[in-house]
């Protein structure tokens, strides 16, 4: 709906902002340029870690608002202040990185594991089979999540992420892009 915000510094109009709620008539806000909806977004966030209490249990949390606002300073090219929030995470010591295969595939089972900061809960219901990164995965489930050849290639041939990879098109004749 609009450039980057690295483009022009976000000076660009981006989308329309309404932070007065509605009253039951028809709201039409106007577009507001992309570094006001970037200000926005990092208001909230810093409210978000002001607010939030810490938790390992995948819902949202201060370390998920800290996450989320490094990769709003990383879309503004804004490094330093996206390093710190970043390291404010990892200096948390509330998450870690799986240390081998094995543990990074077991984590598609549970709800929650040692990497998730933020995550979509699957609940019994939910058929957490089909409807997991797996099945998402798989060609015989939806396919949908297929690497490009640039990603797949990225990777060493010894790295289990490679290895679960499925590179091309879809087998139904959807055309990656």
């Amino acid at each position: 709906f609009s450039p980057a915000y690295a483009t022009d510094g976000g000076a660009s109009l981006g989308v329309a902002l309404n932070n007065d709620g509605t009253n039951g008539e028809i709201a039409e806000p106007a577009r507001v340029s992309v570094a006001d909806i970037y200000a926005q977004i990092i208001a909230d966030f810093q409210a978000g870690v002001g607010l939030m209490t810490e938790s390992t249990d995948g819902r949202f949390s201060k370390e998920a608002a800290q996450a989320f606002l490094a990769k709003v300073y990383l879309y503004q090219e804004n490094w330093a202040a996206a390093e710190e929030q970043a390291d404010a995470v990892i200096e948390s010591g509330n998450y870690s990185l799986y240390q081998d295969s094995d543990a990074w595939l077991n984590s598609w089972g549970p709800n929650f594991g040692s990497e998730d900061i933020f995550t979509i809960v699957n609940l019994a219901v939910d058929n957490l089979g089909v409807n997991s990164i797996s099945g998402i995965m798989d060609q015989a489930g939806y396919g949908d999540a297929l690497a490009t050849d640039d990603l797949y290639n990225a990777y060493s041939d010894t790295d289990y992420r490679r290895n679960v990879m499925i590179p091309g098109d879809r087998i139904d004749g959807e055309m990656g892009v």
